[in-house]
């Protein structure tokens, strides 16, 4: 057993091989435990900073890449390699970090994409067999609530960014993570309070009740009206359902509409 005070994020991850990890991250720490049977063995810990964002992405049969903002402007990349080994970078914001979302370029290469408390989305080209991070472009984006990670469009990876003017911008990544607008689309009323992205769609909750979906890879959107206060919000890994929580109800949502209750 192993304790960590106020976890605001927790993750299952499987290694290269197979080998699970345990994610959890809170206003402390974000720590990293390799699981063997019924022992956990802490493999990565960053101290001092709460965490504000963390993002994931699986490489089929071929582990992990975490990534993880902090409030002190930093973004931390952990890549899982042979058994329990993790390869770890540090890239850097002026200020603290609101969120963060990995964009798949091709096979092992990644760009990783975060967004600062002043607006600023930044990207970086990494490989996840290591090397130096290419820092690819910076923009200005007015109005900033949070960003995700769209789809593998038909001419590479697509962000979303959600503004607080009530609009939802799309990005281009390039292989050079690069950075170039493509439009925007007019999002419901309200905050955006969770968000959450599978392989194809992102889906945005917002306080109103209503949710958007997005697959910005074939311009297409809608929005699901729920008309309740979200509690809480996620997708199911490999089936391409969002989960929608009030209260003591739970909703299944399928891709780009309603699906069961």
């Amino acid at each position: 057993m192993t304790e960590q005070q106020d976890v605001e994020h927790l993750m299952l991850l499987t290694g290269d091989g197979g080998v699970p990890f345990v994610m959890t991250a809170g206003p402390e720490s974000m720590r990293v435990w390799a699981v063997d049977g019924d022992t956990m063995a802490e493999v990565h810990e960053s101290l001092d900073e709460p965490v504000t964002d963390v993002a994931v992405h699986h490489w089929p049969g071929q582990g992990f890449t975490l990534v993880a903002g902090t409030d002190d402007g930093l973004v931390h990349v952990l890549d899982s390699g042979a058994g329990t080994t993790l390869t770890v970078r540090t890239l850097s914001h002026d200020l603290p970090i609101a969120s963060v979302t990995i964009a798949v370029a091709r096979e092992d290469r990644y760009a990783v994409v975060s967004v600062d408390d002043s607006g600023q989305l930044a990207s970086w080209a990494l490989d996840r067999h290591g090397g130096a991070a290419a820092t690819g472009e910076v923009a200005q984006v007015p109005w900033m609530q949070s960003a995700a990670i769209g789809a593998a469009g038909p001419d590479g990876p697509i962000v979303l960014t959600a503004t607080d003017d009530g609009r939802v911008l799309t990005w281009d990544v390039g292989n050079d993570a690069a950075l170039t607008p493509t439009g925007h689309n007019r999002a419901p009323t309200g905050k955006l309070v969770h968000l959450a992205a599978n392989d194809t769609t992102v889906a945005m909750a917002y306080s109103s009740g209503s949710v958007l979906f997005a697959d910005p890879g074939h311009a297409r959107f809608d929005i699901a009206e729920l008309n309740v206060n979200l509690s809480a919000f996620g997708h199911v890994q490999g089936r391409g359902w969002f989960l929608a929580a009030h209260e003591r109800t739970v909703v299944a949502l399928d891709g780009l509409g309603p699906g069961t209750t």
